[in-house]
């Protein structure tokens, strides 16, 4: 993960100097950045990175792409494993919104944040 989270970040790097500000490709590789420190378990990291991500793809992507789903789904899982149960629930809820949009209802992806979902409502009082 060590190699993975350099060579993200001089990718991110080079991406910054011929990119401009907000391009999805950014947003891609913020996402990357997260899943890496997801896997180290550097929750707040992953979490910057996953917020940096979903910013970026709101302002450049339509409301129902697929990549805004897949962060959003990102950033329940963060906070799925802080505890914080109610916003990973809202998290997935927004990812499961676009997701039904898009996919047929026996997609593995929508048949997941269901899932998802369920688990996390489970937790909460």
């Amino acid at each position: 993960f060590s190699e993975a989270l350099q060579y993200l970040t001089k990718a991110l790097n080079i991406k910054q100097g011929k990119l401009p500000d907000g391009h999805p490709c950014l947003g891609n590789t913020y996402n990357n950045l997260g899943n890496v420190h997801y896997f180290r378990h550097e929750y707040e990291q992953a979490l910057k990175k996953y917020q940096l991500s979903y910013e970026i793809f709101k302002k450049s992507l339509s409301p129902g792409h697929p990549s805004i789903a897949k962060v959003l789904k990102n950033i329940g899982t963060i906070y799925e494993v802080k505890k914080a149960f109610i916003k990973a629930k809202m998290h997935y809820e927004k990812a499961f919104l676009i997701r039904q949009q898009i996919l047929k209802p026996e997609h593995p992806d929508l048949i997941e944040i269901s899932k998802d979902i369920e688990r996390v409502s489970l937790n909460i009082q």
